[in-house]
């Protein structure tokens, strides 16, 4: 299964697409921010989340959430916009700003992963930073669940 949480009217054909409005193509109404997701461990193959991370209420719980969800070796593509880009304070329903290190902290061999990393997630939950880059306003992360 590939989930596209906060989809929008970004529907992608072959994913389980997850929005909070039941808007068309919307396979699975659901609060990104109410726990647990309605999907089993490890079920997932790829979670596409883009601009909704700089909305979630519970941004630790999101990422417990996609790393409980995903199957090991499955992918997380997160995408926002860069704490830099005018768009990132624009919008009155962001509640924080993303960075080139924000994910550190859940990222097996970055600097910021030591014991704040592990006060937050402990030793098994771990992704590894595949890549991550800037596109204009926006960066993308690409991180991989680590068993």
């Amino acid at each position: 299964m590939k989930i596209n949480l906060g989809c929008g009217k970004d529907v992608k054909g072959g994913w389980t697409n997850c929005d909070h409005h039941p808007l068309p193509g919307v396979d699975v109404v659901m609060d990104l921010d109410t726990f647990p997701w309605p999907f089993d461990n490890d079920s997932a193959s790829d979670i596409f989340a883009s601009h909704i991370y700089e909305h979630v209420g519970k941004p630790i719980d999101f990422v417990l959430e996609c790393w409980r969800v995903l199957k090991p070796g499955g992918r997380l593509t997160i995408i926002c916009p860069h704490w830099t880009s005018e768009n990132a304070f624009t919008d009155p329903t962001h509640v924080r700003f993303v960075t080139d290190r924000t994910f550190d902290y859940w990222c097996k061999g970055e600097t910021l992963n030591g014991p704040l990393g592990a006060q937050f997630l402990g030793d098994i939950y771990q992704f590894k930073k595949v890549r991550m880059k800037r596109n204009g306003g926006d960066i993308q992360f690409f991180l991989q669940k680590l068993p």
